[in-house]
C-alpha cells in the first residue's frame, strides 16, 4: 500500500545525509547540564543567551519540544499527529524547554518521528499542502519547504527534495512524489530544530521570528510573522513590538502563558482554565506587559 511504501522509500531513495550515533549512560562525551565544572563541557555543546554573543562559538541549536513539534506539523502537513509514543521532554525545574536536554540521542526516538511523519503525509490534503499544477515544478517544491522550514530555501537543499521527487514519481507516481517531499520535511532537522545561530552576533529575520513564535505561541510563525522576516521588517523594534501585541492576543499565547505557570509551579495542566483564578489572571497579564517591553 502507499502508506507501507512510503517509509521504506523514503530510506532507499533519500538515504541517509549524517549518523546518528546511539549512545548509552557511561559514554564520556556525554556532560551533565547541570554541572558547570563537568570537565566533557566543550565548545559543541548548544548555549544560549538572551542575545548571542560574538565571543561564544558555541552552536544555539535547540529541538522543538513535543507540543511545538506536534503543533509545527499540524501546520505543514493540515493533520494533527499522535506523538504520544514520544518520552516527554526532560525537564529541568519543572520546565521542559530546556535546550542542553532538547536533544535526539538515540535510534528509536527518530523511529517514532519516521512512523509519525508517515502517518502524517499519507493522510495529508496534498492538494492544501503541497499544491502543484500536474507534476510538481522545482518553485512549487521551493515554496512549500520555505513555509514548511519558514526560511529561505537554497539551490542545494532544494536540489535533494526535487530529485526524491523525480525519483518517486518515476518509481509510482505525481502523488506519491508529493507525499515523500512532505514525510522527507517533517523529519527534516530545519523543522526539528530551531536554530539561534545568528549573524555577527544578531539573530538573523528568520531566527527571530521563530524565537518570538515560539515563545509566545509554542507554534511556528503564521503568515503576517513569516511576511516581516521575509522582508526584514521584523528586525526593527518598532515592528516587533507590534508583532508580540498581535501574537500575545491570540488563543495560542494565552495557554502558552497558562501553560508556563503550570510548569514552572509543577502543577497538572488539566483543566488548565477552570484552575486559573483572578490573581493567576493578573500575574498572566504582568508578563504580558513584560513581554511587550523586553521585546
Amino acid at each position: 500500500s502507499l502508506h507501507d511504501a512510503l517509509p521504506i522509500s523514503l530510506l532507499v531513495i533519500g538515504g541517509c545525509d549524517g549518523s546518528i550515533g546511539d549512545v548509552g549512560p557511561d559514554d564520556p562525551t556525554i556532560r551533565d547540564p547541570n554541572d558547570p565544572t563537568d570537565p566533557n563541557e566543550n565548545e559543541n555543546d548548544p548555549h544560549f543567551h538572551f542575545e548571542p554573543t560574538g565571543d561564544d562559538v558555541r552552536p544555539g541549536l535547540r529541538r522543538l519540544t513535543v507540543t511545538q513539534l506536534a503543533n509545527t506539523w499540524e501546520f505543514i502537513a493540515g493533520v494533527r499527529p499522535d506523538l504520544s509514543a514520544l518520552p516527554a521532554d526532560d525537564e529541568l525545574l519543572s520546565m521542559g524547554n530546556e535546550a542542553s536536554r532538547l536533544t535526539v540521542r538515540d535510534a528509536a526516538y527518530m523511529q517514532t518521528l519516521l512512523r509519525v511523519a508517515t502517518d502524517s503525509a499519507a493522510a495529508a490534503d496534498l492538494d492544501a499542502t503541497i499544491p502543484c499544477a500536474g507534476a510538481c515544478t522545482p518553485s512549487e517544491v521551493r515554496d512549500f519547504l520555505e513555509r514548511a522550514f519558514a526560511h529561505p530555501v537554497d539551490d542545494v537543499q532544494l536540489a535533494r527534495y526535487v530529485e526524491r521527487y523525480a525519483d518517486a514519481e518515476g518509481r509510482f507516481d505525481a502523488e506519491f512524489g508529493r507525499r515523500v517531499v512532505l514525510q522527507m520535511a517533517l523529519i527534516s532537522p530545519s523543522v526539528i530544530y530551531r536554530t539561534e545561530l545568528g549573524e555577527s552576533g544578531v539573530l538573523t529575520a528568520h531566527e527571530l521570528a521563530e524565537k518570538l513564535a515560539y515563545f509566545l505561541t509554542d507554534s511556528p510563525p503564521d503568515d503576517t510573522l513569516r511576511e516581516a522576516a521575509d522582508d526584514g521588517s521584523i528586525l526593527d523594534a518598532t515592528v516587533r513590538s507590534a508583532q508580540v501585541e498581535r501574537l500575545l492576543a491570540t488563543a495560542e499565547a494565552r495557554t502558552r502563558v497558562q501553560s508556563f505557570f503550570f510548569d514552572w509551579l509543577g502543577l497538572d495542566h488539566a483543566n488548565l482554565e477552570a484552575r486559573i483564578g483572578a490573581d493567576e489572571r493578573s500575574e498572566e497579564r504582568r508578563v504580558g506587559k513584560e513581554c511587550r517591553s523586553r521585546w
